[in-house]
């Protein structure tokens, strides 16, 4: 990997982190912020719409937890591919098969959308049973 493939790397690690950090962050303190507040609690608790609400945000929070788990034993293959060739030849499929996912960004972009619209979309309802409420 050339200096310049390295920094960049570093600055594409930092900005996945922080952005898995906020997506998780606010996919739990939403709900907790609903569940919380005795008033906002109660308001939900009458709407049929608050299991969309929690169900939108659970699914959002294990999307990232699942991309977090992937990406995370993805890479211990393909790092223990390159210090083991015990391994790398034993486990050539599995080897192979890291090595793609590792290369594919639409994976981690496709999962990342679709908690953002997971997570819009459960703030969308949120407001709108708040409003409906007089909340």
């Amino acid at each position: 990997m050339t200096t310049s493939a390295a920094e960049l790397f570093k600055v594409y690690a930092e900005y996945s982190k922080t952005l898995r950090t906020w997506l998780v962050a606010y996919g739990i303190g939403a709900p907790v912020l609903f569940l919380t507040n005795d008033t906002l609690a109660r308001t939900f608790v009458k709407s049929p719409q608050a299991r969309i609400v929690a169900f939108s945000f659970l699914m959002g929070v294990l999307l990232q937890v699942f991309l977090a788990l992937l990406n995370k034993n993805v890479m211990w293959v393909c790092y223990y591919a390159e210090d083991s060739l015990v391994f790398k030849t034993k486990q050539a499929r599995a080897v192979r098969c890291a090595d793609w996912i590792s290369r594919q960004c639409w994976f981690d972009l496709l999962l990342d959308v679709g908690t953002m619209f997971l997570f819009a979309n459960a703030t969308r309802l949120a407001f709108k049973i708040l409003v409906a409420q007089g909340a």
